[in-house]
């Protein structure tokens, strides 16, 4: 509320309205909404710039923001947090690394060894009784490592959420 009234109020470009705004967005990222809070930062981020330049605190700021929402956190089964680099090999490998290790090289993990942490952005692909999920993007709101499954809620409108096998 505070952030949309400051944009009706001083306007979308004041450094207090962005600030706000950045702070929605890391509220959606603590409550598992990654996708629609990077959306809002990186609108934040390109309107600071454009209005304030690279240099201004609110655009640093903005842009700190949206770095760390950008780490997508996956954990092992035995409970180890690693941020997700990219995947190889058409999705059977991760490549990893440790967020606890200043300088940690990369690490090849199998992706059947690993969980999307709550709030990661996820592509759902290969679903065999679901297919129409297929290529459809959500946030993980729900992780049941024993069951082997974790609950997608889909950005798309009309889709319900979905418990989805993991690997």
């Amino acid at each position: 509320k505070i952030y949309a009234y400051l944009q009706r109020t001083i306007g979308e470009t004041d450094p207090q309205t962005i600030g706000a705004g950045a702070d929605v967005a890391e509220a959606l990222c603590l409550s598992f909404h990654a996708i629609e809070g990077e959306r809002l930062l990186s609108k934040l981020v390109e309107l600071s710039r454009r209005v304030h330049g690279m240099e201004h605190e609110s655009t640093k700021r903005s842009m700190s923001y949206l770095q760390r929402m950008k780490e997508r956190i996956v954990i092992t089964q035995g409970g180890q947090p690693f941020i997700a680099l990219r995947y190889e090999n058409d999705g059977d490998k991760c490549i990893v690394k440790d967020p606890t290790i200043e300088d940690e090289k990369e690490t090849k993990m199998s992706a059947s060894g690993i969980i999307p942490y709550l709030g990661t952005p996820v592509v759902c692909k290969g679903l065999q009784q679901l297919t129409h999920l297929n290529g459809k993007i959500g946030d993980v709101r729900k992780v049941d490592i024993e069951e082997g499954k974790c609950q997608v809620h889909f950005q798309e409108a009309g889709l319900e959420h979905a418990e989805i096998k993991f690997n």
